[in-house]
């Protein structure tokens, strides 16, 4: 059966029924966490479990065992909105097609001894509706309530159905973005090949491990680890061969939590110098083009058999070093306890065995002298103690001696330290004060450079500036301003982006300015500080890669045919540019909303390709926040036969935000046309032109046309 797709009637309301969850009362009563353990203080991990007797100390229930929360599914409403809205977009033409699942819309099925809604045909008719596959978006069937029958009363049955479909919407709108020509699945030969050179390029090693689950099954993960680490206490994702899990890593995915994996990885000096490595072509990574994923995966599996008894091991590994690989077994460590605070009040206690290397790579051959560096002066070595604020506040203006604690200090006790639950946030666990940060800006594809910045190297910069407090602000030489590294590898200073946290680095990093806490302090140990709290092996990351982002104008044509607003604003910092310890250039948003959303009144992103692909990363998001928050209103079902707004609204921004400068503009495009906002300082917005399309507005406000 072919359904058609049509819009809803406008001004037709959705059913809307008491919330299942909470039966309308709005909040929920659900057993309380102390109930995984039973009425007990200190517990073990392994014992948690629920249905269990109330810990009668409980923070939270006092030993009643259950607690009250407000009920998240209906947003502590009482009532949910009997309605599922799919769309699907062709990314392509810009074509859209909606169609509404709600009680009466789709005729019920039987399949076993159950009656179902079948999306299956409804999916198919939007996919051809807008010239996509019909494996485009799958989703399962919506089970009836096991008493519904065709032969009840329609008042029932629409009850029974209103229900189901409650209970199925966590999501409300479906929005499914597809292409005519999907993109070919990764071959796990080439993406290997991929990940070697990189590896060589960024003096890493690339690992990959085969680790037993809790049910004798391998579990497969590659990623980047800096030489010299300890084997992680375990893996990320699933993958039942290394063929999935080559698939679902690129070289990003393989940096994740390089920092975190690395805390352990001892530091050494870098034998390479700061200039690229570039080959002329820019045909890619030197090194083979593929290499036999097969076989290093059967070599993996034979190393996770111990020769010498036959017994099985936790796991294996190949690490790729140096242009070939090592492959060691893993093998049981020592055992380690943690105690850990629930917030019930009681301690769970978790004993873990840490994984230990049948046998070590040798160093590798790019390792020199080790870096210098000193104790943590935040952490209690072989404690989860930190300096308290108290003593923090009163030790000497660098913060590298404890000072005195405070006697009444309600943290501490007067003791000066405190326990803490996050990582130290000047060492992030790694209990060393490095003195050398070794920088790597790279990108990924076959072009590095490698910097070595030392404490005592410059001690005459000039000073540019007063800090907040009136102490020096100085700036350093080329070598360590980061926006002077970016030319060199072809990209602009705001698209370096830091590995560890996924974010642009600041204008600080970028040009080399230092606030110091005395006039006599090192502004490259300063520098070094700012830049390298924390860093794994005293390494430093750094991307210089163009955000992968769809252009602005497909944003622009999505929200259009979605019935949405596409919002651009922008803030031209200029009138700054003489603080340089204030922000520069122009900062940009670009924001997916609802029609009647206020724009953002502080732009962050560094370009506007930077602010796009944030948008395209949160697009689900905004999805989620354009359905209507009353239940009474019905969700909408955007139509749309394709192609449509083509114009870039950036130009037009950027010459909006030149003209006022030190406020933020932004220009809304959606189907009722072309709005125009200047942001006031009291937070409103004056609305500077409103024009059925952009080159109309561009007319009024008289902005030369380049």
């Amino acid at each position: 059966m072919l359904f058609r797709v049509a819009a809803d009637r406008p001004g037709r309301s959705p059913l809307v029924i008491a919330c299942p969850d909470c039966d309308g009362m709005t909040f929920t009563l659900r057993p309380c966490g102390c109930t995984e353990y039973g009425d007990r203080f200190l517990v073990e991990q392994v014992d948690g479990g629920a249905g269990r007797e109330a810990y009668r100390d409980c923070r939270l229930c006092g030993g009643a065992g259950s607690v009250a929360a407000g009920c998240s599914h209906c947003r502590q409403g009482g009532r949910r909105r009997a309605q599922l809205v799919f769309t699907m977009v062709n990314l392509d033409t810009g074509a859209v097609a909606s169609a509404s699942v709600a009680p009466g819309r789709v005729t019920p099925s039987r399949s076993g001894a159950g009656w179902w809604l079948d999306l299956a045909p409804l999916l198919d008719d939007l996919a051809d509706t807008v010239g996509l596959p019909h494996d485009t978006h799958r989703e399962p069937p919506i089970p009836l309530p096991a008493h519904w029958c065709p032969d009840l009363p329609a008042d029932r049955r629409t009850e029974l159905e209103a229900r189901a479909i409650v209970e199925r919407d966590r999501g409300p709108w479906r929005v499914v973005l597809g292409r005519v020509e999907r993109p070919a699945a990764p071959d796990p030969g080439r993406r290997l090949a991929r990940l070697c050179a990189t590896a060589d390029l960024l003096l890493l090693d690339l690992v990959v491990e085969a680790r037993r689950t809790d049910l004798g099954e391998l579990n497969w993960e590659v990623r980047y680890e800096l030489p010299g680490g300890d084997v992680p206490p375990s893996q990320r994702g699933r993958a039942g061969d290394l063929a999935v899990a080559l698939r679902a890593t690129d070289v990003a995915d393989a940096l994740v939590d390089l920092r975190t994996r690395g805390r352990a990885a001892p530091a050494h000096l870098l034998r390479t110098g700061p200039r690229p490595t570039a080959r002329p072509d820019r045909t890619g990574p030197a090194g083979p083009d593929r290499m036999d994923a097969g076989r290093l995966e059967r070599r993996v599996v034979a190393d996770c058999v111990d020769r010498a008894t036959g017994g099985g091991l936790p796991g294996a590994q190949a690490v790729w070093r140096d242009g070939r690989w090592w492959h060691s077994g893993l093998r049981p460590g020592g055992r380690t306890e943690q105690l850990t605070e629930r917030r019930t009040g009681q301690v769970v206690r978790r004993h873990t065995t840490a994984l230990l290397r049948c046998a070590e790579p040798p160093a590798p051959s790019a390792w020199g002298d080790p870096v210098r560096y000193g104790p943590c002066p935040d952490c209690v070595p072989g404690q989860r103690l930190s300096v308290c604020d108290c003593a923090r506040r009163l030790a000497d203006p660098a913060g590298t001696e404890r000072g005195p604690a405070d006697p009444t200090c309600p943290d501490c006790g007067g003791t000066g330290v405190q326990p803490r639950q996050l990582a130290c946030h000047r060492c992030r666990d790694t209990q060393k004060i490095y003195a050398e940060l070794l920088v790597t800006v790279t990108d990924l594809v076959d072009r590095s450079v490698h910097l070595h910045w030392r404490a005592g190297d410059e001690t005459g910069a000039p000073q540019v500036a007063a800090g907040p407090g009136g102490g020096p602000v100085v700036q350093l030489s080329e070598p360590y301003r980061l926006a002077s590294w970016a030319a060199t590898l072809g990209v602009r200073p705001e698209h370096l982006v830091d590995t560890d946290d996924t974010i642009p680095i600041d204008h600080f990093l970028l040009d080399g300015v230092v606030p110091l806490p005395a006039a006599d302090a090192d502004p490259v140990r300063e520098h070094i500080a700012q830049a390298g709290d924390g860093r794994a092996a005293a390494r430093l990351l750094i991307v210089a890669t163009s955000p992968d982002a769809p252009p602005i104008t497909e944003l622009a044509r999505l929200a259009h045919g979605l019935d949405l607003a596409l919002v651009v604003s922008a803030r031209d910092c200029s009138l700054d540019d003489t603080e340089p310890v204030s922000v520069h250039g122009l900062l940009w948003n670009v924001d997916l909303c609802a029609r009647t959303a206020l724009p953002d009144d502080f732009p962050h992103h560094g370009s506007p390709e930077s602010a796009a692909a944030t948008c395209w990363e949160y697009v689900d998001g905004a999805f989620a926040d354009a359905v209507p928050t009353d239940p009474a209103e019905s969700i909408p079902t955007p139509q749309h036969p394709g192609a449509a707004p083509g114009e870039d609204p950036v130009p037009v921004v950027t010459r909006l935000a030149r003209r006022y400068a030190g406020r933020t503009v932004s220009v809304r495009l959606d189907r009722a046309g072309c709005t125009v906002l200047l942001h006031q300082n009291d937070g409103g917005l004056h609305v500077l032109a409103d024009a059925p399309d952009l080159p109309t507005a561009v007319a009024t406000l008289g902005l030369p046309t380049r």
